[in-house]
Formats: structure tokens, sequence, C-alpha cells
């Protein structure tokens, strides 16, 4: 997202709105949502001119993005709970999540993902995450 892209970014000051989103289509269903957009770009006060960042993204061989989402989708039947995903900002991300929950405050899940850092690359990056977590 672009409200995590600029949190470690000293040089500049940047201007974000963002918004997250949930609707109950049942209790069983519910759609998400979550939006950034970069209004600002400012070193000492100043907008960053267009130039500077033409350079920097000539540099970096990515163009910037102002614009961030995430759209997804969540099913809970009994003790298991599917989750799927899009998300884009100067990447992209399809992905999915199954989690059961074993015991009350134990789960087990499954993540798989599949997107690229930057939209320009070649290749594509394939995940898979298995966990289990337990809460005191």
């Amino acid at each position: 997202f672009a409200r995590d892209h600029v949190k470690g970014i000293a040089e500049y000051d940047y201007s974000v709105i963002f918004a997250d989103v949930t609707y109950n289509v049942t209790d069983d269903l519910e759609l998400n949502g979550a939006f950034d957009y970069i209004l600002s770009r400012k070193i000492d006060g100043k907008d960053i001119p267009k130039e500077v960042l033409d350079l920097l993204e000539d540099a970096l061989g990515f163009k910037f993005e102002d614009l961030s989402y995430k759209v997804g989708a969540a099913y809970t039947l009994d003790a298991l709970k599917f989750e799927g995903w899009y998300a884009a900002f100067v990447g992209y991300e399809f992905g999915g999540k199954t989690t059961y929950t074993l015991a009350d405050g134990v789960d087990a899940s499954l993540k798989v993902t599949s997107g690229k850092e930057h939209k320009d690359l070649k290749d594509s990056t394939l995940a898979y995450t298995v966990m289990i977590a337990a809460a005191l």
C-alpha cells in the first residue's frame, strides 16, 4: 500500500489519504477493500519537481504510482475461513488464504500469493506460506 511505502522514507514529506471498507453481505460472506492515494510528495515543504521524479523513475526502472488498492472477499464456514484478494501499487498480487481454527486461539493457515514487485518486470513470484498460530 502507498501508506506503508512512504513510512520509511525520511527525505520526503508525503500526504496520503486512505480508506478501508468492509461490507458484510451475509453473516458468513464479506467484501473488503483498501484504497490509498498519495496527494503530494515534498522536500523541505516544496513539491518535488516532475523532472526530479522522472530522473528517479528512470534510475529505479519503474514509474511512481499515486494510487494503491486491495479488493477481496472472505467466506466463513464453521471453523474454516476462505479469503481471496487482488492488490496493486507499483506491482500487483493475487492471493488466497485458508484458515482453520483448530481450537480456541489456535489457527492453522495456508496462504498462496502470486504477483510482481513491479508490474514491468517479466517474471512473477509465487509464494506459499503455511502457519500455525496460537494466542496466549
